[in-house]
């Protein structure tokens, strides 16, 4: 029996800072004719998907790419082929994207896309664009229930998904070395509308300028407009502890949107709750994740069930019925492949830096991250030290953003 060649593609993500994606139709002539899509292409010898998409972008759509950032990498099975899709997000460009070659162009704002019919393999990632760049992690038992509940009141009222206080104090991240794209100065056209460059300045800003304002253009507009999320782990502290905790946190949410999730190695009531309540769900221990993957929620034998909680005994087509999201912490490549298998939402991966719970650990860093992340097949937080400026970091890495707790309260 021949093996199915499978065919690599790149496509960008073009991003504006008001939050609209660009979305292109398929021309005539060629299979899926009339159906939308990220613009891309196939690599040609000897490409990388930076290389790819950049060459890609300037023939379909006639602009030059100077910013982009891995993201995630996808396969789908169509009846013409098997592709790996390359997928990155494009945050700064020269020239207006037009349809060279007689497809149409729509610019949509992230929740109303409604074009159809739309791609089997753009689907999930008009889902994965709503999350936001930043997931919040408890810390009521390392402050004190009142004070972290007082904490999470003030962050809410912020409306911000990283604290102002925090943003302001962090130190500048150094850049990740050998990933990401450089990139010349360019205009504030080339980065979209709004991105708060001063015109005057910027004739005199070093090379990357340009890109950065991009970039952070569309991470103010993400933090301030998507929907927040929230993981609620506390591990320390006792099921009644925890159960007033929630109680507290679901009452302070009303009128925020706010996404929360659960760990699964609390009760199973607290996660539908939480479901329930605000759209948020579960997130997945390394034990659950590894359960849930080896028997899709059946498990087999005593020995299996007692390596992992509730969740990872249950039916997989269930969880995703009662979850509208479903997350996971995965310590390996392995793990990522497993919840992209199982097809979750988004997962964790670190630590990255050192951290205080691990003083003698000196982390994964960049660089080992960017690589662990290169395959990823869904939205990975980079997690473990980390504080709101290095969230560019994590971008140019191909993560969807930062996982933190201390660095946000």
């Amino acid at each position: 029996m021949t093996q199915t060649k499978i065919v690599n593609v790149a496509a960008g993500v073009l991003m504006r800072p008001d939050g609209h994606v660009l979305l292109a139709q398929r021309p005539a002539g060629k299979p899926y004719e009339g159906w939308w899509e990220f613009p891309g292409g196939k690599f040609e010898p000897g490409e990388n998907a930076e290389v790819a998409v950049t060459r890609e972008l300037e023939e379909e759509l006639g602009i030059r790419v100077l910013a982009s950032s891995p993201w995630v990498v996808r396969e789908h099975v169509y009846e013409h082929a098997h592709v790996r899709l390359f997928f990155r997000r494009i945050t700064a460009w020269e020239g207006e994207p037009r349809g060279r070659e007689g497809q149409q162009l729509a610019w949509c704002a992230l929740d109303t896309v409604n074009l159809d019919p739309l791609l089997p393999a753009s689907v999930d990632l008009i889902r994965w664009l709503q999350l936001s760049p930043v997931y919040v992690i408890s810390d009521a038992a390392g402050q004190g229930i009142d004070t972290w509940l007082a904490r999470l009141s003030s962050w809410l009222e912020g409306g911000h998904a990283i604290p102002a206080s925090a943003a302001a104090s962090s130190r500048a991240a150094p850049a990740v070395p050998g990933v990401g794209a450089s990139a010349r100065a360019v205009s504030v056209a080339a980065v979209g509308r709004d991105v708060s460059v001063d015109a005057e300045a910027e004739r005199d800003a070093p090379a990357s300028a340009g890109a950065d304002a991009g970039e952070s253009a569309v991470i103010r507009w993400a933090s301030r407009s998507l929907p927040r999320l929230l993981l609620l782990r506390e591990p320390d502290l006792p099921a009644d502890a925890f159960s007033h905790l929630l109680t507290e946190t679901l009452a302070r949410l009303e009128g925020h949107d706010v996404r929360v999730l659960v760990s699964s190695r609390h009760p199973e009531q607290a996660a539908r709750l939480a479901a329930e309540r605000t759209r948020g769900g579960l997130h997945l221990t390394g034990a659950d994740l590894r359960a849930l993957s080896r028997s899709g929620g059946d498990v087999q034998n005593e020995m299996q069930a007692s390596a992992c909680g509730w969740a990872g005994q249950k039916n997989l087509q269930i969880l995703r019925s009662e979850y509208p999201l479903i997350a996971a912490s995965c310590h390996s490549v392995e793990d990522l492949q497993r919840a992209g298998l199982l097809q979750l939402d988004l997962a964790v991966y670190g630590p990255v830096l050192p951290t205080r719970s691990h003083p003698g650990s000196a982390g994964l860093g960049w660089a080992a991250f960017a690589q662990m992340l290169a395959a990823a097949p869904i939205p990975v937080y980079a997690l473990g030290g980390m504080l709101p400026a290095h969230l560019p970091n994590a971008l140019q890495a191909g993560a969807q953003g930062v996982a933190m707790q201390r660095g946000v309260w």
